[in-house]
C-alpha cells in the first residue's frame, strides 16, 4: 500500500478516537459529581403602593428586601410612598401599582366603580395605634366634652373621618369634621389647639403619648367591634398573570414581619431609620402596633364586612358584597390563616 494512504488513514483514526473521547467527556460527568444546575429564572418585578412616607406599620417590605426574604422568592419591588390610600389607590387603578394596602370598605367602593381588585390578605386585624386625642392641656375629659367641638381628620370620606363620626354617634353627640389634609397636621393642630381633638395615627400617636403632649380620648383598636381596618389589596391582573410572584410576596413580606417580631433590636433601630421618629416613640409602636399583627397570611370575612357595616353607619353603603373583593387562594391554611 501506498505510505501516503497508510499516513492518511491513520490520521483519520486518530481523529475519530480523539472525537469520540472528547465526546464522552462531554456527555458523561464522572462518578460523585451532579450535572451543572440550571439557571435561576428572571426575577419578577411587583410593584408595591404604600399608603405613605414613613409610615407605621408599613416598610416592612424593605426588611424583606434588605434581609433577602424577596431574594428567597427571586422577587424584586418597586416601593412606591403615596400622600395617602387614595393616590395608592389611583395608582393599582391605572396599572401603575400591582399591591397596596388599603381599608376594606374603601377597596369595596373601587370595586362597586369597576376597579378590578381584590383583597388577599389582612395586614392589621384592628386599628393598632389609632386614637381620638386632645392634648394634654384640654379641659376635655369624656366624649360628652367633646359636643360641638372641631376635630381634626385627614379629610373627608376616609377612615379618620369614619372613626370620628362613628365615635360622635355612639357617644350621642355633634362634632364638626376638619380636613387638616394629613396625619402631621392632625397631629400639629391639636398640640396648637386649632382643633379640639383629631384622630391620631401611628407613630404619631404614640410619640404624643410619650411626650406627654397628647391624651388619648378613645383607643379605636379597643372601642370598635372586631373589623379587619387595613388589608393587603393585589390588582386582578396580577392575580391572573403572576399568582405565584402574589403567593411569594406575601410569603416573604408575612417572614420579614416574624423576623421584625423576634428582633426587638434591629426592629427599633430599622423603624427610627424608617419613620425618623425618636425611639421611645417606635419602642411603643413596636409593643402597641407590630407586636400585635397577624404572623401568617390570613382573610377573616366577617372581619371585613363588619368594617364595610361600620361604614354604613355613616352612609357609605353604595359598595360591593365582601365575596367579590375577597380570595382566599393566598390563605396558607397549614398555618392557620382564615
Amino acid at each position: 500500500m501506498d505510505a501516503s494512504i497508510r499516513n492518511r488513514r491513520d490520521v483519520l483514526r486518530l481523529g475519530l478516537a480523539t472525537a469520540l473521547l472528547t465526546t464522552g467527556c462531554r456527555t458523561a460527568a464522572p462518578a460523585g459529581h451532579s450535572p451543572s444546575p440550571t439557571t435561576r429564572p428572571q426575577p419578577v418585578t411587583l410593584k408595591i403602593g404604600l399608603p405613605g412616607a414613613g409610615t407605621d406599620p408599613y416598610g416592612v417590605v424593605y426588611v424583606a428586601q434588605k434581609q433577602g426574604f424577596l431574594d428567597k422568592y427571586n422577587l424584586k419591588v418597586e416601593v412606591t410612598e403615596y400622600q395617602g390610600a387614595g393616590p395608592e389607590q389611583e395608582a393599582l387603578a391605572s396599572g401603575d401599582a400591582d399591591i397596596i394596602n388599603f381599608n376594606p370598605t374603601s377597596i369595596a367602593q373601587a370595586v362597586k366603580k369597576g376597579v378590578k381588585e381584590k383583597i388577599v390578605a389582612m395586614w392589621q386585624d384592628k386599628p393598632l395605634g389609632w386614637y381620638l386625642m386632645v392634648s394634654a392641656k384640654s379641659s376635655i375629659k369624656t366624649a360628652q366634652d367633646l359636643n360641638g367641638k372641631k376635630v381634626g381628620i385627614s379629610g373627608k370620606g376616609t377612615t379618620t373621618d369614619e372613626f370620628s363620626l362613628w365615635y360622635a354617634q355612639q357617644n350621642g353627640i355633634k362634632i364638626q369634621g376638619v380636613p387638616l389634609g394629613g396625619a402631621q397636621a392632625v397631629y400639629s393642630g391639636v398640640v396648637s389647639g386649632n382643633v379640639d381633638a383629631g384622630v391620631v395615627t401611628a407613630p404619631l400617636s404614640e410619640r404624643g403619648l410619650a411626650t406627654g403632649d397628647l391624651r388619648s380620648l378613645a383607643n379605636f383598636g379597643e372601642v370598635l367591634p372586631d373589623i379587619s381596618h387595613d388589608v393587603l389589596a393585589a390588582s386582578d391582573s396580577i392575580i391572573a398573570s403572576h399568582p405565584e410572584a402574589v403567593s411569594n410576596y406575601l410569603k416573604a413580606l408575612f417572614e420579614a414581619l416574624r423576623y421584625v417580631k423576634q428582633n426587638r433590636s434591629y426592629a427599633i433601630d430599622f423603624l427610627v431609620n424608617y419613620t425618623k421618629v425618636d425611639s421611645a416613640t417606635e419602642e411603643r409602636v413596636y409593643d402597641t402596633v407590630y407586636k400585635a399583627m397577624p404572623d401568617n397570611v390570613q382573610v377573616n370575612k366577617a372581619w371585613i364586612d363588619a368594617d364595610m357595616a361600620l361604614a354604613a353607619t355613616i352612609g357609605i353603603t353604595n359598595v360591593a358584597p365582601v365575596d367579590q373583593i375577597v380570595t382566599t387562594q393566598f390563605v396558607d391554611q397549614s398555618s392557620g390563616g382564615r
